[in-house]
């Protein structure tokens, strides 16, 4: 027998619960710990009891708080340690033969689920970013703290005199921000129009599909011809309520009532009077600003939020904590295209290993947006890469690179 092929030659194997696991469940082909096998009651006569299944240790359900109890006992009526054990060295102690086992779990007891969230293998982080609750940002590389953007405390300030002093202070014209239009970052609150989508009239209402064909829908996605068409649909809400223009699209008796605005640092909201003219809300707030912290401050930093410097310490060990979400990350196919990933497990973007012509142009990036047919495009004929997403999102791992946030 070959140099780690043995049960001598799993040691590396021993930190991975699934594996060990199965290699505590008895088994004959196995070295382990000798069991006393209770031989199964049989209550009918004319039932048969197989050679392989007498031989197995009855099933164990009484701690039915715990994964690991259940699952310790189940494996022996369910499934053989060698079993689990072959389909994890088939796939060779990779990721593959890790999701062999989780699947196994999944079919035969229905908690494959639970498992997979509470049971991962580690993965050390040497590079990340990290978004702190207070909007600070910390940055990691080659598994240490580099650099902490520490973003200040937000001010409100009231007042009408103090605003215009404010916004003066800033060169903000006040006019300017009474006409959406003339505003890039907006958002609106209190609105509705009218659209065309899908042959039907909707009506949308503040972000949400108010009426179609003037009637009030029990089920939208249905109605608009599916998930799809009913997820595209919101996208061009969303440019609307940006103060966008959907490219292709008439919207009609576009109605504002109040919009929020950003410039500047500074965010606030207007609202329409019911003469039909926009007036300032009188407070505004004053984003606070962002210092780059010297290695002292730094340490102080750490110092007082202990806990975030756990957590941060726990992504570079393991590359998952709690409390924590994946807001971005990469990741390359096996052409070597590099990959966009958003919270959602949702490639956004690709930029290409080999540029693409379009239009007659080279065109190396590729990113969603107002019209994403190109990434479409390009994902319908390499449905491999998002395979490879989905396995990376669904592992609960961020690979180096990830953006993390606090939850």
């Amino acid at each position: 027998m070959s140099l780690g092929s043995g049960i001598n030659g799993i040691s590396s194997y021993g930190s991975d619960p699934y594996f060990m696991y199965a290699l505590s469940s008895y088994n004959p082909n196995f070295r382990g710990v000798q069991q006393t096998v209770q031989q199964p009651q049989v209550t009918n006569s004319s039932a048969k009891t197989s050679t392989s299944t007498a031989n197995l240790p009855k099933a164990d359900y009484s701690e039915k708080d715990s994964n690991a109890g259940t699952v310790a006992g189940v494996i022996g009526t369910a499934l053989t340690a060698g079993a689990l054990i072959y389909a994890y060295r088939k796939g060779k102690g990779t990721g593959e033969g890790l999701a062999r086992i989780k699947n196994g779990f999944k079919k035969i007891f229905g908690i494959g689920d639970n498992i997979s969230q509470k049971v991962v293998q580690d993965r050390a982080m040497k590079e990340f970013r990290f978004r702190a609750k207070d909007g600070s940002q910390i940055f990691v590389k080659d598994g240490k703290i580099v650099n902490i953007i520490e973003k200040g405390g937000n001010t409100e300030i009231k007042g009408l005199k103090e605003i215009n002093k404010l916004l003066q202070d800033k060169g903000i014209d006040q006019k300017d921000l009474l006409d959406y239009k003339k505003l890039k970052n907006i958002k609106f609150k209190d609105y509705s129009f009218e659209i065309d989508y899908a042959g039907k009239k909707i009506l949308v209402e503040n972000g949400k599909i108010a009426k179609i064909n003037g009637t009030i829908s029990a089920d939208i996605e249905k109605e608009l011809g599916g998930k799809d068409a009913y997820d595209n649909l919101m996208k061009i809400v969303k440019t609307v309520e940006e103060g966008g223009t959907p490219k292709k699209r008439t919207i009609r008796d576009l109605n504002v009532s109040s919009y929020e605005w950003s410039q500047d640092g500074i965010t606030g909201s207007v609202k329409k009077n019911r003469r039909g003219n926009y007036y300032l809300v009188d407070s505004v707030t004053q984003n606070g600003g962002r210092k780059t912290l010297t290695e002292t401050e730094r340490n102080a930093y750490l110092e007082r939020n202990k806990d975030l410097n756990n957590t941060i310490n726990e992504l570079i060990q393991k590359g998952h904590a709690e409390g924590i979400n994946v807001s971005r990350f990469t990741c390359f196919d096996k052409k070597g295209n590099k990959l966009f990933v958003n919270q959602k497990g949702e490639i956004i973007g690709v930029e290409l290993r080999d540029p693409i012509k379009i239009d007659g142009n080279d065109v190396k990036v590729l990113k969603d947006g107002n019209d994403r047919t190109h990434l479409d495009a390009w994902l319908y004929n390499n449905s491999e890469a998002k395979d490879i997403v989905k396995k990376e999102f669904e592992s609960g791992l961020a690979p180096d690179g990830a953006t993390f946030t606090a939850v």
